[in-house]
């Protein structure tokens, strides 16, 4: 297994979208680097908001006790099966929490040490919710106490988010329950101080072939989705892996970044959106502003980054599900 800091070569290859700079020779700048974890107890967060200017992993809608235990078990593999296929090292009960100490058909568990971060989520082990525009999920990402600018002045400079990836397991023997996984941005519009969510879908098991389109997600946000590939609202790097319906065993690199004009579309899909929703409350054009969001991209900061993986339409019997997954060396970087 490769730890500590031989993934940096992998991670730090320099590329932008084409509309920018070379998209194999841009300069990186980085927001946040990958960081090493290396006493997980406070980075471990179930149903509160994430700590701030550090990594984190947040699991949310999964029970209140989902990581009251520090476990044992290797959840990067059952019986020679990978799950995670991230294998912490000795004692585990430093790298992982849990809801009991049983192995992967009693609990969902998570995983931090270093730059890696471990998934396993088991539905049929905790009580289905109503939920409103989202689903049970886990965060692995990084929220700021001082947002930063998302671009410069310069018309050339991107935004991308990236990191190392595997989904070796996922197990739905039928009904209707769907797992994804996605980077998310989350962005803080000063002039109108409003939220933007932008997300760009790495894995899916109903799909991943989709047109981008805006929404409003109700107690929360408006968003833009999009399939990590390129097109209107985000760029594909030319380094990056492609989304996939299917799981793989091993680790795979993606990079999705934002150019400005990625940017002002993905803002105006959701200003065309709210022509027709004057239902939502962050569609209504402010006093001394022409639209609801600012078409200007160094109007906004970036309020939180993560890789998120989110379950739908899971219960405790017929549409169960289980999915397990690695994530290593989540970064966020401006490219000229």
């Amino acid at each position: 297994m490769i730890r500590r800091t031989c993934f940096v070569v992998a991670s730090l290859i320099l590329a932008t979208a084409a509309i920018a700079a070379d998209p194999f020779n841009g300069v990186a700048s980085p927001i946040v680097e990958p960081d090493c974890i290396s006493d997980p107890e406070s980075a471990f967060v179930a149903e509160l908001s994430p700590p701030e200017d550090r990594f984190s992993l947040v699991v949310r809608h999964m029970g209140a006790d989902a990581l009251d235990v520090a476990t044992g078990y290797d959840f990067g593999a059952l019986e020679g099966i990978p799950l995670t296929n991230f294998h912490p090292p000795q004692p585990r009960t430093t790298w992982q929490r849990a809801r009991s100490t049983r192995d992967p058909n009693y609990t969902s568990a998570f995983q931090l040490d270093c730059f890696d971060a471990g998934f396993f989520i088991n539905t049929w082990q905790f009580e289905p919710q109503v939920l409103i525009d989202e689903g049970p999920h886990a965060v692995y990402g990084f929220a700021f106490s001082d947002p930063p600018p998302a671009f410069d002045a310069n018309p050339a400079t991107d935004l991308a988010i990236q990191a190392q990836l595997e989904v070796p397991w996922v197990y739905r023997p039928q009904g209707n329950a769907d797992a994804q996984t996605y980077f998310q941005i989350r962005f803080f519009d000063v002039s109108t101080e409003r939220f933007l969510q932008m997300t760009f879908l790495l894995f899916d098991t109903q799909g991943v072939d989709f047109a981008p389109y805006a929404d409003y997600a109700r107690n929360d946000s408006l968003f833009v989705a999009s399939p990590a590939i390129t097109n209107a609202v985000v760029t594909r790097s030319p380094y990056s892996a492609a989304p996939s319906a299917a799981a793989w065993t091993g680790l795979r690199f993606f990079r999705s970044q934002v150019t400005q004009q990625n940017f002002r579309a993905a803002i105006d899909l959701v200003n065309q959106f709210c022509r027709t929703r004057a239902d939502v409350p962050d569609c209504t054009v402010l006093p001394g502003h022409a639209t609801p969001l600012s078409t200007d991209p160094v109007d906004y900061r970036i309020f939180e980054f993560g890789a998120i993986t989110e379950v739908f339409n899971a219960d405790t019997d017929a549409n169960g599900m289980s999915i397990g997954l690695h994530v290593r060396a989540l970064g966020l970087y401006n490219f000229h």
